[in-house]
């Protein structure tokens, strides 16, 4: 029998649309589901946001009345400013081979990290993009537009880290034999983000000097959809493969989702944690307990759910989460 220590706090939130125009009406919005928990004294209240069209590239800084008014509405809230994370738009794709694309995620990156300075935000998600085919060449082009947006940050005094997200690909059969899954063929990915794959971002990023200013998010469901082992007999040591790969000083969020759409399938659809899915709710608990996850050398990460569902079942999966947390095994 397996003892989980039952830990101190969890910071715990969901990821909500968001309007800079309408600071306070997102807020009544993205508040709604933590009026059932925000007494608890074993959650400390986080939050996820878009800041901008997930499809645009560019957008402005915030005014001072934007940023006056966002600050008040966390402190009103309880949420501290290193509890928001903000997720990158899908349309950065630093490794595209189209040079003008390129450019523009470069850009529009920046402007986000640099919003993030502007609200204290101290976390930014990206998905690694995509390209015609993964080659040593296509993680040098991602790492040197990772390199620019660095290189802004400290011209502009900013530290923000930038996450690489896993997302939800086809696996290789060496990235399979690695985890010891099937080996059986399967078409290439064109998509980065792959364990591996962001292991070989973040050791690139540590070559050019960067690695102060990346990290890992870790979600659940995209696990689920590249075919790793996520059972209740396998998780614990899909992550510690995981973490031997990707150092667990890089972990700061978890998306914590699950997935509807067939393990192993390349495609994910999040689903809230407590009305089923993929992923049992024992395995997901040995995740969330694993010793680089939440254990005694680890810095506690981030857990946001990204479920999109309505208030009252965002509250009813907050408490179920909750109770993952406390549980013994």
């Amino acid at each position: 029998m397996i003892i989980y220590k039952k830990m101190s706090k969890l910071i715990l939130g969901h990821h909500h649309g968001f309007s800079r125009n309408n600071i306070k009406g997102s807020f009544k919005q993205i508040l709604a589901p933590l009026t059932v928990i925000k007494d608890s004294k074993k959650i400390i209240p986080a939050l996820s946001i878009f800041l901008k069209r997930y499809c645009v590239y560019n957008t402005k800084p915030f005014t001072d009345k934007m940023i006056k008014d966002f600050s008040a509405e966390l402190s009103a809230n309880g949420i501290m400013p290193k509890h928001v994370v903000v997720h990158a738009a899908y349309s950065t794709n630093l490794p595209s081979d189209d040079k003008e694309k390129r450019k523009k995620s470069v850009s529009g990156l920046c402007d986000e990290v640099f919003i993030c300075g502007q609200l204290g935000i101290k976390n930014i998600v990206l998905h690694p993009g995509t390209n015609g085919s993964i080659t040593k060449k296509t993680i040098k082009r991602l790492v040197r537009g990772l390199v620019k947006v660095v290189e802004f940050q400290k011209a502009n005094k900013i530290k923000v880290k930038i996450l690489m997200e896993n997302i939800a690909k086809k696996l290789t059969p060496d990235e399979k034999d690695i985890f010891g899954l099937d080996t059986k063929k399967t078409k290439p990915s064109t998509k980065i983000g792959s364990i591996l794959d962001i292991a070989e971002i973040l050791q690139q990023c540590n070559k050019k000097g960067i690695s102060s200013y990346m990290g890992f998010c870790l979600d659940t469901a995209h696990l689920d959809a590249n075919g790793y082992n996520v059972t209740s007999d396998g998780i614990t040591n899909t992550l510690d493969i995981i973490f031997k790969h990707i150092h667990y000083k890089y972990l700061k969020v978890v998306h914590f989702n699950n997935n509807m759409n067939p393990s192993g399938s390349g495609m994910d659809k999040h689903i809230p944690l407590h009305l089923g899915g993929n992923i049992t709710l024992e395995a997901l608990t040995r995740l969330m307990h694993h010793k680089y996850i939440y254990g005694d050398k680890t810095k506690q990460p981030i857990f946001i759910t990204e479920s999109h569902a309505e208030p009252d079942i965002t509250a009813n999966e907050y408490i179920s989460i909750l109770d993952m947390f406390m549980t013994e095994l």
